[in-house]
């Protein structure tokens, strides 16, 4: 074999190992790809089970769905508590209504031999006025019925010439300001337009009662004046 013959086969060998070589470690590479591949794949499902297990283990140990749901029989107890208290609240305010309607009643029936009388039955409507007030707006038929009874309280003073001391004319005259405010109140609460007819009739039964009252107290004036 000659000298070149030889490094010719030399060089063949050296290729053919390079391939083998290559060949090999491509596999080998494959082979590490292929195992890591597989490793990720079943560390994934791994963890995916294992977050879904912990998760059924925490809702489990804290009794999560337990808690969701008496969650939701307090939310809706407290919902119907809250509408058993409010129709509570109405009629409690309706009672309150008839019973200043009632007082604001009983200022029509005036003994004229009496003033002491009036004064009391004053007071009491004024108390009931005041807790009624402090509670909840009074509706316009309400505020028109007490103002037409305290109206026609005035005009039977003024027309039967009942002698009225100054303190018995210093609630009356406060007790229509006070009146005529929550009148005010009254209306600007309750703009609907159902309710138009309702505060028209109680602007008329306000007007009759300031009309009254400047009568009165005219004739009182002059009364005065007179002595």
């Amino acid at each position: 074999m000659s000298r070149t013959e030889m490094i010719q086969h030399l060089y063949d060998e050296i290729n053919r190992q390079n391939t083998w070589y290559m060949w090999t470690i491509g596999a080998l590479i494959a082979i590490v790809f292929g195992v890591v591949a597989f490793y990720s794949y079943e560390q994934w499902k791994f963890s995916d089970k294992g977050i879904k297990k912990m998760e059924e283990d925490f809702k489990r140990d804290f009794k999560i769905d337990e808690n969701k749901k008496m969650l939701r029989e307090i939310q809706s107890a407290i919902a119907s508590t809250d509408k058993e208290r409010e129709k509570l609240k109405n009629e409690i305010n309706k009672a309150t209504d008839m019973n200043l309607e009632n007082a604001s009643f009983l200022l029509t029936y005036i003994d004229y031999t009496n003033v002491g009388n009036l004064y009391n039955r004053l007071i009491n409507f004024d108390l009931v006025f005041s807790k009624a007030t402090s509670t909840h707006v009074l509706s316009a038929d309400v505020l028109q019925h007490i103002a037409t009874n305290l109206t026609f309280c005035i005009t039977s003073i003024d027309e039967h010439k009942i002698d009225c001391n100054e303190e018995t004319n210093t609630r009356i005259e406060r007790l229509v300001k006070k009146i005529i405010k929550q009148a005010e109140i009254s209306v600007e609460s309750n703009d609907n337009q159902e309710l138009m007819l309702l505060n028209q009739l109680l602007a008329e039964s306000i007007g009759r009662l300031r009309d009254s009252l400047k009568i009165y107290m005219d004739s009182v004036d002059s009364k005065q004046k007179n002595e």
